[in-house]
């Protein structure tokens, strides 16, 4: 097929391509443009082999009849090995190595070996096996080689349980390395080995597995969502997201736009059926030197993109981690990725804001001509300096978020969450204990002492209320109202914390309120951040299995049922949720209430809002993982305990006036201390701020969990219509349409023309609805 394409450097050139039958390809070795980089990323194979990852069987030696040395796997080299195998009456199935070695990957990543036996099968977390249905049953499983990488974890901070031994297996061993009972193992499951452990290994080997305590997982399965967690086989599984941060910091960009293939054999279409698919061969005559093909190793990714203001990205990135390595090299080096539009719609699952740090093309009319015109356009001569302004913004965003959520090594980040996993498994354990305890009610316990004491360490989810003193009102009605249906979910304590009076008033007032906690420190403007972080020491001291803490204002009416179904599905890992607020200005009048001076908030540097706060969550609600309220309470104690011992007045000035910025502040102290937070904005259209339904960018709808700055009347209202549903709102569920207590009615459209939501910069599909 002959094509004459328009090159950049304005001439034209003749592009001859030939039609290969895919067995001549794998043939055809070194065949590549001298300036692209190999791959060896394998894609997604469909079989109706069983697949068993971490097992090698019994190998039929010197037998390989398809492949070759330094080959690839492919769908279709798995199809003909398959093929093969069926031929073969002694043939149980084939096995391929998954490993990083690049010496056994040039020999055997391409080369399927074959099963004779079912005999003999050992584990192995180097190679994954596809073996025949029929032949499953009959496999018998011998001890394997000792080729598991084997670490014991430092655990950061132990919060209040006696400290025990964490180990990570990152391969499968036939033998634990110890036997003793207080060592928590967890299995580090790197992606693309296959599915679970427990599901392919427990019918196998069940008292290998009733040693492990759980799972890290890259891969995400049914029921293991990004970020989250499950417990359907027995023990806990965390999703874990292995990406990691270039270990170079972000340079001067040099070149406009390179073009990064998911693998040598990947392709990007072209704009109709007529026109040929752009491959590496041809994207490499179009750009000489600025094409690249994936490689298999994320460290060669830096030097790829580092150069480049841009990059457009081809192939089926859907068989690698999600968000691909690739995607996470480029945001962190501010290099701007333009992806296929089914990538973009998939990154909100990642943070809500980061479909809008990618640009994006449609495969079925891409032309890379026009793409690098328009590029130019935009980054270099730009006419329009909005677009490009607000590009860099959500990249600068994104890059932000990178960093708070891979700023550590892989390693010490999985380190971290075999921690919380161990340590969440141990205070569940002793929930269950006192919650069993206490089903005897008061008259089990020795004194009402003890009973309280026995409560407090039964629960799971702290709900601490920042209210203010003369709240009266406020606080029955939501007594009344939406936290009524705590009653009926064990483990969930909800209280009110309020400051003493600036006034002088007495603690009396408040005895009629038994779930107000009054804190030491005057309700003023200026100790607001101050009252939080007291309220943070006091429910950390207070619960001493606590899982989850949720702060919130007393004038936000709360759906509490799908929060709690959706942490209980959360792995509990350094974790912060809310709606995140970014490149918020400092206050630096002094005549300004909210006034921050340079003590209570040093000059900030943003490279797009200068002096702003770092990330912070909307003081309307946010949550907190028990172990980072752990590390951000040390982190304050010391200021804490030294407000206890001179005039508070004397130290309020250290600290923004705002409780938001304040613990914004906190974070960004932990995670220059080199803990890496996972800060989750992905439900920022569950929250309306102020309860509307009018177009907004946090428009009521039949899914909105967080209603902010709700008055009394406009509570008892939508309690009137959420009450008859209270025990069966769900979190995929739809819950009922409170627009008619909305003060203003509602009105929400849907622009159909770009399909979004009137009034909003979001997608329709944005919105849970």
């Amino acid at each position: 097929l002959n094509m004459a394409e328009y090159t950049p450097k304005g001439t034209w050139t003749c592009l001859v391509t030939f039609a290969l039958l895919a067995s001549d390809v794998q043939q055809v070795e070194g065949f590549i443009p001298s300036s692209s980089s190999t791959a060896t990323a394998a894609p997604a194979t469909s079989s109706k082999y069983a697949e068993l990852p971490g097992m090698r069987c019994a190998e039929q030696a010197d037998f390989y009849p398809v492949g070759h040395v330094g080959g690839e796997w492919t769908e279709y080299l798995h199809r003909q090995a398959e093929k093969r195998c069926n031929k073969e009456p002694s043939c149980v199935g084939i096995m391929r190595y998954i490993g990083h070695d690049p010496v056994h990957c040039r020999y055997w990543c391409g080369r399927p070996q074959f099963c004779n036996s079912t005999q003999g099968a050992s584990l192995n977390g180097l190679w994954l096996s596809y073996i025949k249905p029929e032949k499953v049953a009959a496999l018998e499983l011998q001890p394997g080689q000792d080729q598991g990488e084997v670490r014991e974890a430092v655990c950061k901070d132990p919060i209040r349980i006696s400290r025990e031994k964490v180990v990570i297996l990152a391969q499968l061993m036939p033998q634990l390395p110890f036997e003793d009972s207080s060592t928590c193992y967890v299995w580090w499951r790197r992606f693309s080995m296959g599915s679970p452990l427990a599901e392919t290994l427990s019918a196998k080997v069940p008292s290998y597995l009733s040693k492990f305590s759980g799972e890290l997982v890259e891969n995400e399965h049914k029921g293991l969502v990004y970020l989250g967690s499950d417990s359907n086989f027995g023990f806990p599984r965390y999703h874990f997201d292995g990406n990691s941060l270039p270990a170079a910091p972000r340079s001067p960009k040099t070149k406009l736009m390179s073009i990064f293939f998911s693998s040598k054999d990947a392709v990007c279409y072209g704009a109709d059926a007529e026109r040929q698919a752009m491959t590496l061969y041809l994207a490499d005559a179009l750009f000489p030197g600025d094409v690249f093909a994936y490689d298999g190793h994320e460290d060669s990714l830096d030097e790829i993109f580092a150069p480049y203001q841009t990059t457009v990205f081809c192939g089926d990135f859907k068989s690698q981690r999600f968000p691909p390595p690739a995607l996470v090299r480029a945001i962190a080096l501010s290099t701007y990725p333009v992806v296929p539009l089914w990538m973009q719609g998939n990154l909100s699952r990642v943070q809500f804001h980061l479909p809008e740090a990618v640009q994006t093309y449609d495969p079925a009319s891409l032309d890379l001509i026009q793409l690098h015109a328009w590029l130019e356009g935009l980054f270099v001569n730009p006419g329009d300096t909005a677009s490009a302004d607000l590009q860099r913004m959500f990249n600068e965003f994104a890059n932000r978020a990178l960093i708070y959520r891979y700023g550590e090594p892989v390693a010490q980040r999985a380190e971290a969450a075999a921690c919380a996993l161990c340590e969440s498994r141990k205070r569940w354990k002793l929930r269950q204990l006192y919650s069993g305890a206490l089903v005897a009610g008061p008259d089990g316990f020795a004194d009402e002492a003890a009973y309280e004491e026995a409560r407090n360490a039964a629960v799971e989810f702290a709900l601490c209320s920042n209210s203010h003193r003369g709240h009266h009102r406020q606080r029955a009605v939501v007594r009344s109202t939406w936290a009524s249906t705590l009653r009926d979910m064990p483990g969930v304590s909800l209280l009110f914390f309020v400051g003493l009076s600036a006034e002088g008033g007495s603690a009396s007032e408040l005895e009629a309120e038994p779930d107000v906690v009054q804190l030491d420190v005057k309700e003023t403007l200026q100790t607001r951040s101050l009252k939080v972080f007291l309220m943070l020491e006091w429910a950390f001291d207070r619960y001493p299995h606590l899982q989850w803490l949720l702060c919130l204002e007393d004038d936000v009416y709360l759906r509490p049922r799908p929060i709690v179904e959706m942490l209980r599905g959360r792995a509990p890992v350094f974790y912060l949720w809310g709606k995140i607020n970014r490149g918020t200005p400092i206050v630096r009048d002094p005549g300004h209430p909210d006034y921050n001076s340079l003590n209570q908030c040093p000059e900030q540097s943003d490279p797009v809002f200068g002096d702003a706060f770092p990330a912070f969550p909307d003081s309307a609600l946010w949550i907190m993982s028990a172990d980072l309220l752990n590390l951000v309470v040390r982190q304050w104690s010391e200021f804490l305990i030294a407000v206890r011992k001179v005039q508070v007045e004397e130290l309020v000035g250290t600290l923004p006036p705002l409780p938001g910025p304040a613990i914004g502040l906190a974070l960004l102290q932990v995670v220059a201390g080199g803990v890496s937070i996972n800060m989750d904005d992905r439900y920022f259209n569950y929250f309306s701020s102020p309860p509307s339904c009018k177009p907004s960018s946090s428009i009521v709808h039949s899914r909105t969990w967080i209603f902010e700055n709700v008055s009394t009347e406009t509570m008892h209202c939508m309690w009137r219509l959420d009450d008859p549903s209270r025990s069966t709102m769900r979190l995929d569920g739809r819950m009922p349409d409170l627009c008619q207590c909305a003060p203003e009615g509602s009105d929400a459209e849907l622009d159909s023309y770009n399909g979004l939501l009137a009034g909003t910069m979001y997608p329709k599909s944005r919105y849970p609805d």
